[in-house]
């Protein structure tokens, strides 16, 4: 940690001193409480709030624990790494510190003890796990967590080819040590009586409590800088509101729906003019000029009367199984299967990556590049430069289809009334009827022959509705007022995991924002919605 980093989290301790204190009321219901303990700062200005909101007006135990066990670091502390934590917490110093100044005092550690080895050994024995797909759909104790196992894998490893090898000694030892955290966390949740989590991120290894804890009857809350979802049995993955988007926007008066529609229209012609306003992790649009010599790109125009076809390509470890099962085991898979699918065609085949991304962004899509690279070739497929604007392949070439797992290039293409079809029936535009969506590989295969005669009945007008859903609805303002000016004044958004956000917060909010932010996070834990949504669209 740098001196400047240092003197930031000592104001924001003394600024949370100065705003949290203790409040003696009469306290009804009792919340056990998980707390992820991480370094996102950004996210330690929300926990702060909303730990001592749930402090406030219930009796609550917090525990908090480490994040990022198996996915980034041991899940058993080495014994020089304790010592540290233990001087951190007595000195109040660093993210402990921080944590501490918000009310946190109890943190976990996990243990591999004897009882944990055992279970482990004991379901390993009796574990049915025969193919890929097998793993994405283990469970354990009834709890669904293959999404989970599979995800962490490739995230940990980001392997030459990244999916998995169901013989390999290096797979199956860490499919040992995620069922060994499995069990862990099944004793604490059960132990500590947890009937409430408030999390980061709800895949990989990370949300693992959360699976079980709901599975348990608790429910928890998702936290996004520009998002507060909750999660429940009912619903366990990142876009689970996604399913209800059409089911709500139906609710809406006429008037409403033609309002919203229009409001949807408008933000997503911006999306295909270049804006990246609704999308702040893009530090490029892919739909501007993005080469070097800002020079319109000649892509080759072949006879007409062939079918072109877009594969829009996935980064392989970014959690792939975020919204669930789909059609193919991994993107691996999904990429294998076309690449041989397109030989017993007459199509012509286009693949593009991202385009090209700064900060950290860089060795995912140097990575992704260079996979993709190795599994098209000797392949009918025509690798497109990763900056060429979609704009230009959708004017140039006329693509007549693109393929996507679950990505966002389905409303984008959608909107042009160019036909997608989804490799997932899980995934955020599903509940509408603007694209196509694969239940299995049968159906998906079904779709890629026959997408030119079924295309007229899709509802592409129905695009815009949601947009507004998911772009619009939630309120992405819900915590930082004015996200998007938040982020520009922060120097852009990778700063939001800096101490820079602390030094900016500390001058700009205080008690009066505590009572804003606590009524409006009241009436949303009270209410039936999964989002936290704008006040001017509550029905």
């Amino acid at each position: 940690m740098n001196i400047k980093d240092f003197i930031s989290q000592r104001k924001l301790i003394k600024h949370n001193k100065r705003i949290f204190s203790e409040l003696k009321i009469k306290k009804k219901k009792n919340y056990n409480f998980l707390i992820e303990f991480n370094a996102f700062h950004y996210h330690h200005l929300i926990l702060s709030y909303i730990v001592n909101f749930f402090k406030d007006k219930f009796r609550c135990n917090f525990y908090s624990y480490p994040s990022h066990a198996l996915l980034s670091y041991p899940i058993e502390n080495s014994f020089l790494k304790r010592i540290k934590i233990l001087f951190l917490k007595i000195l109040n110093i660093g993210n402990y510190g921080v944590y501490q100044s918000f009310g946190i005092k109890d943190f976990i550690e996990f243990k591999v003890n004897n009882k944990v080895i055992q279970k482990t050994n004991n379901f390993l024995k009796s574990a049915k796990l025969n193919n890929k797909n097998d793993i994405v759909k283990l469970k354990v104790n009834k709890i669904f967590i293959g999404d989970l196992l599979y995800d962490t894998y490739l995230k940990k490893y980001r392997l030459e080819i990244p999916t998995i090898d169901i013989n390999s000694k290096h797979f199956h030892n860490f499919l040992k040590e995620f069922i060994n955290l499995f069990f862990i966390w099944d004793e604490i949740i059960k132990k500590k009586k947890i009937n409430f989590f408030v999390i980061s991120h709800i895949e990989y290894s990370m949300g693992l409590p959360a699976r079980i804890c709901v599975h348990k009857g608790g429910s928890g809350l998702l936290i996004e800088f520009d998002k507060l979802t909750k999660i429940n049995k009912d619903n366990i993955y990142h876009n689970s509101a996604s399913k209800y988007y059409k089911k709500k926007f139906l609710k809406f008066s006429k008037i409403n729906r033609k309002k919203f529609a229009k409001i949807g229209k408008k933000k997503l012609l911006e999306r295909l003019s270049g804006s990246t306003k609704d999308i702040p992790y893009m530090t490029k649009s892919a739909y501007t000029n993005n080469l070097k010599n800002k020079k319109t790109v000649r892509l080759k125009n072949y006879k007409k009367g062939k079918t072109k076809i877009l594969i829009a390509t996935h980064d392989f470890v970014d959690a792939p199984h975020v919204d669930g099962k789909f059609v193919f085991s991994d993107m691996v898979e999904w990429i294998r299967f076309l690449v041989n699918f397109s030989k017993k065609t007459d199509y012509i085949w286009y693949i593009k990556n991202h385009p090209s991304m700064n900060d950290k962004w860089k060795s995912y899509q140097y990575y992704t590049r260079n996979v993709v690279n190795k599994l098209i070739r000797n392949s009918n497929l025509i690798l497109l430069n990763s900056n060429t604007s979609h704009n230009e392949i959708i004017n140039q070439i006329k693509i007549d289809c693109v393929l996507t797992v679950w990505g966002r290039i389905a409303h984008e293409y959608a909107s042009k009334n160019i036909t997608v079809v989804n490799a997932s029936y899980s995934n955020i535009h599903s509940s509408f009827n603007f694209n196509f969506h694969a239940k299995n590989i049968k159906e998906y295969v079904y779709f890629l022959k026959n997408f030119m005669k079924l295309k007229k009945n899709l509802r592409y007008d129905e695009v815009n509705n949601f947009y507004f859903m998911h772009y619009i609805y939630s309120d992405k303002d819900w915590f930082f007022q004015d996200i998007d000016k938040f982020i520009k004044q922060i120097g852009g958004y990778h700063n939001l995991w800096s101490t820079k956000i602390y030094e900016h917060w500390i001058k700009n909010y205080n008690l009066k924002f505590k009572k804003k932010f606590d009524a409006k996070l009241e009436k949303f834990i009270n209410s039936d919605n999964l989002n936290l949504i704008k006040d001017n669209y509550l029905f």
